[in-house]
C-alpha cells in the first residue's frame, strides 16, 4: 500500500492483514519489498513521511513473515526513499539503494549499517547485487553508471551500463548480467563485456520497473521476462 502501510492478502482464504509500519503522524510510504531466502522475512523499503510538515527519511523494514510484525527498521538518507532491496544468496546481509544514489549493506538480522557507499551519479539507485559471500556491492543508477564496491566500501570499477538496468551475478560468479537497453555479460574484475544479447527499452515497463530475470545455475545460463515477447520469457546461455 502506500499509505500506511503493507497488505498480507491470504491467497487460500482471501483473509487480510494490514501491517502499519509508522506510528503517528507519521505515515509510510512503500516502493519496494523483497522476501529472504529462507521465506521468513519480507524486507521492504520506502521511506517514513512526517504527515503535518511532509519531512521523510529513506526507510527499509524488514518483517516477520509469521506473526506480521516488525523485526527491526533502519533508516536511510533524510529527505529521500529506499527503492531496490536485494538479500546476499546466505541470507546474512542486505543491501539496499536510495534515492540519491547511495546505497547500504545492513545486517540482515538486526538492521545494523554495514558499510554505506556514497555514489558519484546524482541519480536514484536503479539495482543492485551482493556477490556470493558478501565480498562486493554492485550498484547500478537509473542513467546506467555502474559501480562494483568491496565490502569495506571502497570502490573497485566504474563502467557504463544499459539504461536502467536489472543486474545479477552469473551462475559461476566470475561474471555480472546487465539486463536494460540491451542486454550484457561482463567480467567483474574488468569490465570488459564478453558477450551481448538482446534487452529492451526501459519505458515499455510502467513505473520504471526493470525487466525480471535470475542468473541461473540449474539453466545454466540468464532468464529474462521480456514484455514485447509474446511468450514473455528469455533464455540466453553463459
Amino acid at each position: 500500500d502506500l499509505f500506511p502501510g503493507v497488505t498480507a492478502l491470504d491467497v487460500v482464504n482471501g483473509s487480510r492483514k494490514t501491517v502499519s509500519l509508522a506510528a503517528r503522524p507519521n505515515l509510510a510510504a512503500v516502493v519496494y519489498l523483497r522476501v529472504s531466502p529462507d521465506q521468513r522475512t519480507w524486507f521492504i523499503t520506502g521511506a517514513d513521511v512526517n504527515s503535518k510538515h511532509n519531512d521523510q527519511v529513506a526507510t527499509t523494514w524488514a518483517i516477520d513473515a509469521g506473526s506480521r510484525l516488525i523485526r527491526w527498521s533502519a533508516h536511510g538518507p533524510a529527505g529521500a526513499y529506499a527503492s531496490p532491496v536485494q538479500v546476499s544468496p546466505d541470507g546474512r546481509r542486505l543491501a539496499v539503494g536510495y534515492s540519491t544514489g547511495a546505497a547500504d549493506v545492513l545486517d540482515a538480522a538486526n538492521g545494523r549499517l554495514v558499510v554505506r557507499d556514497a555514489s558519484s551519479s546524482p541519480v536514484a539507485s536503479g539495482d543492485l547485487a551482493l556477490a556470493p559471500g558478501d565480498a562486493e556491492l554492485v550498484t547500478a543508477s537509473l542513467d546506467g553508471l555502474l559501480t562494483i564496491w568491496t565490502a569495506l566500501g571502497s570502490e573497485q570499477l566504474r563502467l557504463q551500463a544499459p539504461a536502467d538496468p536489472a543486474i545479477g551475478f552469473t551462475p559461476d560468479g566470475t561474471g555480472l548480467a546487465l539486463v536494460g537497453n540491451h542486454g550484457e555479460i561482463v567480467d567483474r574484475r574488468t569490465g570488459r563485456t564478453v558477450r551481448r544479447f538482446p534487452g529492451f527499452p526501459a519505458g515499455l515497463v510502467v513505473n520504471y520497473c526493470n525487466s525480471g530475470f535470475a542468473a541461473s545455475p540449474g539453466l545454466g545460463g540468464v532468464t529474462h521476462l521480456d514484455p514485447r515477447a509474446e511468450t514473455q520469457i528469455g533464455r540466453d546461455h553463459v
